[in-house]
């Protein structure tokens, strides 16, 4: 059932944002395309978590501190590890893209103060809510927290839609998912990732031409 909610939400979503964007694209700006179609799969998100009952109080519990500076050592630990065993490999460096960046290459700061908010705070708070909060609370009762973890982490790196660089992406899906779990709060995976998403945003900027 849960697997099933998220390829409901995933193909439904992301497919006819596909067709709206196609559509879009003629009449608004890169800007304003990004964050309308966001909102159409963010929402529709949202609306089927309320309809399978989601217990949203429950996944956000008080934690300690310092599962979120273990959290965060382990991502960067972790894609290192990731990025050099995958350079070793190929032979070279994954050369992970994001599209969505290439839409703002001569957009006005604002705007990418904007997609800031967006990538740190929005982004994060619904993905957990997605892939920890709802698939690893779900198939957890019935295969355990490992098999969860690693189900959602895989379901979480294809997602993206960026083949270099799933392997790191898998990577952070394990970390998210222990996080939550060893600190039985869904508050300290979201500011993980949060943090995660904030630290690779800046990099990509600052490398922007």
């Amino acid at each position: 059932g849960a697997i099933g909610l998220f390829l409901l939400w995933d193909v439904s979503g992301f497919f006819g944002g596909g067709i709206l964007a196609g559509f879009l694209r003629q009449v608004l700006d890169p800007f304003l395309m990004v964050f309308v179609l966001q909102a159409i799969v963010y929402g529709w998100m949202f609306y089927l978590l309320t309809k399978a009952g989601l217990p949203v109080r429950e996944l956000f519990k008080p934690f300690r501190w310092s599962w979120v500076g273990k959290g965060y050592l382990l991502c960067l630990g972790s894609v290192f590890v990731v990025n050099v065993s995958m350079a070793k490999l190929l032979g070279e460096s994954p050369q992970s893209e994001n599209p969505v960046l290439k839409l703002f290459l001569d957009a006005a700061a604002w705007k990418f103060g904007f997609l800031g908010l967006l990538v740190v705070f929005v982004g994060p708070v619904f993905e957990e809510l997605m892939f920890r909060g709802w698939l690893v609370g779900s198939l957890r009762e019935k295969w355990g927290d490992t098999a969860a973890i690693v189900v959602s982490s895989a379901l979480f790196a294809v997602i993206h839609g960026d083949l270099p660089g799933m392997p790191a992406l898998f990577a952070l899906g394990l970390v998210f998912g222990w996080v939550y779990r060893r600190s039985g709060s869904l508050w300290a995976s979201i500011l993980v990732h949060g943090m995660w998403n904030a630290t690779t945003f800046s990099l990509l900027i600052s490398v922007m031409p």
